[in-house]
């Protein structure tokens, strides 16, 4: 038996959680979930969401404690990682997403920011898989600007980027301070989205200083 878990980073609805994987074979994964008493709806293509609670408890039934790179690293020389490297791969929002539908890490890109260039590059310095949507090309619809607010970082109104542009339209530089605001102005001006935005199926993050918000959700900081 080869179960790994890695560190419990990734924080969602006040907890934080870990990825337990198998590098042998899934039917081993959930054979070991099920000893454990995780739930099927855990599972997300090729690990399982792990609550911290529970990680000692993984550990003691054999699970082996790696990073979150080494883990990944593992999963694809099994052949088992569900999605390839996304590194440059630029993923289309034309529905909303399922929860186990968003990708490890997405980066909302605009190649023409010197920051956003820099967030990506962070990555790639690390090795880090993600997906990368051109929100200006393929902006997010409603519902997942909906999810995005849902669980981002820090406040609501610093995702509107209050810009030429933003005063261009004319608008309130005092306003925009509700989820339900900010959704219904960047449904309608996807532009107005501040950059870079880094998201996981646990969290969102706006990436001011890239490096360092990098460096901290990767668990490097």
């Amino acid at each position: 038996m080869t179960v790994l878990v890695d560190a419990p980073i990734w924080r969602w609805r006040g907890r934080l959680w870990a990825h337990l994987v198998s590098d042998q074979s899934v039917d081993e994964l959930h054979a070991f979930a099920a000893e454990l008493g995780l739930p099927p709806q855990a599972f997300h293509g090729d690990h399982y969401d792990l609550p911290s609670d529970l990680r000692d408890d993984a550990i003691a039934l054999g699970a082996i404690a790696v990073d979150g790179r080494e883990l990944v690293r593992r999963l694809r020389a099994a052949g088992l990682r569900r999605r390839s490297p996304g590194r440059g791969r630029h993923r289309p929002y034309d529905r909303p997403m399922a929860a186990d539908d968003i990708a490890p890490l997405t980066v909302f890109h605009n190649p023409r920011c010197s920051n956003s260039r820099r967030a990506v590059e962070a990555l790639e310095a690390r090795g880090a898989e993600f997906d990368t949507v051109l929100y200006l090309k393929q902006p997010p619809g409603r519902a997942d600007l909906e999810r995005i607010v849902g669980h981002l970082q820090g406040d609501v109104t610093d995702l509107v980027r209050r810009d030429a542009r933003f005063t261009e339209l004319g608008l309130d530089r005092d306003g925009y301070a509700t989820a339900g605001e900010v959704v219904d102005l960047l449904v309608e001006h996807p532009e107005l989205m501040q950059r870079p935005l880094l998201e996981t199926p646990a969290t969102a993050v706006i990436a001011r200083p890239p490096e360092a918000v990098v460096a901290e959700l990767l668990g490097d900081a």
